[in-house]
């Protein structure tokens, strides 16, 4: 805020008339200086935020199944090396690739935007969609490769992944499912368990998460940390 100093007015001398004069609306008690206000005295230092642009590992799974009642549904979730996860269902889903692609695309728009991707999945046709659309093919024409039902749910997560990808660096790669790769060990759990909960009618998957997060950081860090 800057503080200037005002002249009267001249009178302008009209018969019988008061002298007009303009007063700035500033209480007596803030009575400043020009001096006082100048920004040379009033330097402003920037708040400095680090930004952490460490590689980001994360595992993504997806899983299809019936139950009575309640017919096909999908689950999808994931989980990065820091513990951080999530994990939901998709009503109506029975086509795995769509889950797995989906659960690609919810890393990418859940995570720092700048920070380089790892991105680990066990569904080779996820992966060679996700390499064309990081080659520049269009995600309407990608969606071909599943049900044309599906068309518009990948269309849209192929977005979230392009957009990300312009953001900052993604790869994704290929690991084999249920051979004990940790990470995707628990990928897997985190989706299906987001599609079991909601077969179930149950609403407790957000705490059934982070009870599964708790779990991987306690097993992730070494046995040498905690004793110390």
């Amino acid at each position: 805020m800057t503080t200037a100093t005002c002249t009267p007015l001249p009178t302008f001398g009209r018969p019988g008339g008061r002298p007009l004069t303009w007063k700035p609306s500033i209480p007596p008690a803030a009575d400043l200086r020009e001096e006082q206000v100048r920004p040379a005295d009033c330097p402003i230092t920037p708040k400095v935020v680090e930004v952490d642009v460490t590689e980001l590992t994360v595992a993504t799974d997806g899983s299809v199944g019936c139950a009575p009642g309640v017919g096909w549904s999908a689950g999808w979730g994931w989980i990065t090396h820091e513990g951080s996860t999530d994990a939901g269902h998709l009503a109506g889903v029975r086509h795995p690739t769509v889950a797995e692609v989906v659960a690609v695309a919810r890393v990418c728009g859940s995570v720092q935007r700048n920070r380089p991707l790892q991105v680990l999945t066990d569904s080779r046709d996820a992966v060679l969609m996700v390499d064309r659309l990081l080659a520049g093919e269009e995600p309407m024409v990608i969606a071909r490769a599943v049900p044309a039902r599906y068309h518009v749910m990948v269309t849209k997560a192929l977005t979230t992944i392009r957009r990300r990808a312009v953001a900052g660096p993604v790869e994704v790669s290929w690991v084999k499912g249920h051979a004990g790769h940790q990470l995707q060990e628990v990928a897997d759990r985190l989706a299906v368990l987001g599609r079991r909960r909601y077969q179930a009618g149950l609403n407790d998957l957000e705490r059934r998460i982070q009870e599964i997060a708790a779990e991987f950081v306690r097993m992730s860090v070494p046995a040498s940390s905690v004793t110390q």
